[in-house]
C-alpha cells in the first residue's frame, strides 16, 4: 500500500507510527544518497507500507 493511500484504510495514524514511518522512509533515502543515487520525486507515493506499518522503498 502506498503511504499515502494508508490514511484511507485507517482514521489518523498515532503520532508514535507518523514518526517511525517518516524516520524510516529518511533512512531509505539516506541509504541510496550514500549509494550516489538521487531520486529527483520524493513523495509519498514513492513508499510503499506493509501490514506493519514499515515503510518498504518502491517507486510506483
Amino acid at each position: 500500500m502506498e503511504l499515502r493511500r494508508i490514511s484511507h484504510y485507517s482514521t489518523r495514524l498515532n503520532w508514535s507510527t507518523a514518526l517511525n514511518l517518516a524516520n524510516e522512509a529518511t533512512q531509505h533515502v539516506r541509504k541510496l544518497h550514500e549509494l550516489g543515487y538521487a531520486h529527483g520525486d520524493i513523495k509519498p507515493e514513492n513508499f510503499g507500507v506493509n501490514g506493519s506499518k514499515r515503510i518498504a522503498g518502491s517507486d510506483g
